[in-house]
């Protein structure tokens, strides 16, 4: 848990301000299919595309991120000559935290986008019947 918070704080912010509108677009617009406000099954295929628009924005985030650190990794070896190979191997555990946190994301996504579609097909048969 250590490791989550020493990672940039910045990519981590952006990470988590993703994640957050990735949920409440997912469960706001679940939510319009079960007050049936506006309820049209192709608009709302659509907007269920769009999380894994969301979740893919992290991805990119998350791989930018790391090759910022391991530039900055490559730069640091670079200037300072000889370095002990636990403190690259830290480093470079360090700068795979974002990465990890956009591929969960993205994997998140793809899981409320499936589920979400299956949700909305029952509630279209069921309503069919």
């Amino acid at each position: 848990m250590n490791t989550f918070f020493s990672s940039n704080p910045i990519f981590m912010g952006i990470l988590t301000l993703v994640l957050t509108i990735l949920l409440v677009w997912c469960f706001y617009n679940l939510s319009l299919v079960l007050r049936n406000l506006s309820y049209d099954s192709e608009l709302m295929q659509s907007k269920l595309k769009h999380l894994t628009s969301i979740g893919l924005f992290a991805l990119i985030i998350g791989i930018l991120d790391q090759l910022i650190s391991l530039y900055s990794i490559i730069s640091a070896i670079e200037e300072a000559g000889d370095i002990n190979p636990g403190i690259v191997i830290s480093a470079l555990k360090v700068s795979m935290v974002p990465l990890i946190y956009g591929v969960g994301i993205y994997l998140l996504s793809f899981i409320l986008r499936m589920v979400s579609l299956s949700f909305l097909n029952s509630k279209r048969t069921s309503e069919a019947i």
